[in-house]
């Protein structure tokens, strides 16, 4: 059984298992890559049903922020966002996650998310993830979602320590 309570047959592995050594061999030899998004570990910035394109970029030039595909285990492919790399260990996080994943090492990058085109109504909107302003944008939401659940405890702790406070001290007359 699955995470969803839904058997799990022996050919689905195996079919899922072939999907993951195709889109990795293809991004290897260069190709480009485009998918549709399902989930919505990354909204708003990715919304469920935009269009990524994928390109192999050599680690070496990846940047915090960058939108990524990796293969989390045998069954697991993840297109997070690029929250830090330490000893050669890359770690994201779904933006819309509380918690960042499991770091993966250099072997389970397939690939960077070169451009998103988001379909609005009959219009597609493509997105240039390359140029510098979204370098800028994607390095400072990167920053925000890794701290975000540190800086909200640390705003709850310091209103509450002020509202105790506040109770506390003897009006001056």
């Amino acid at each position: 059984m699955n995470k969803q309570n839904k058997p799990v047959f022996p050919q689905d592995e195996n079919r899922l298992s072939q999907k993951m050594t195709l889109f990795s061999s293809m991004l290897k030899e260069g190709y480009h890559l485009r998918m549709r998004v399902t989930g919505t570990s990354m909204s708003p910035f990715l919304k469920t049903g935009a269009i990524v394109t994928l390109s192999k970029i050599p680690v070496d030039q990846l940047k915090i922020g960058d939108i990524i595909f990796c293969q989390r285990d045998e069954r697991t492919l993840k297109l997070h966002r690029l929250i830090a790399i330490k000893k050669n260990m890359l770690i994201t996080k779904g933006d819309a996650l509380d918690s960042s994943d499991h770091p993966v090492d250099e072997t389970g990058y397939l690939g960077k998310v070169t451009c998103i085109e988001d379909h609005c109504s009959y219009t597609v909107w493509p997105r240039n993830m390359e140029t510098p302003l979204s370098h800028v944008i994607n390095y400072s939401l990167a920053i925000y979602f890794r701290y975000r659940s540190f800086l909200i405890c640390t705003a709850i702790n310091l209103k509450s320590y002020l509202n105790i406070n506040r109770l506390n001290i003897p009006e001056s007359r």
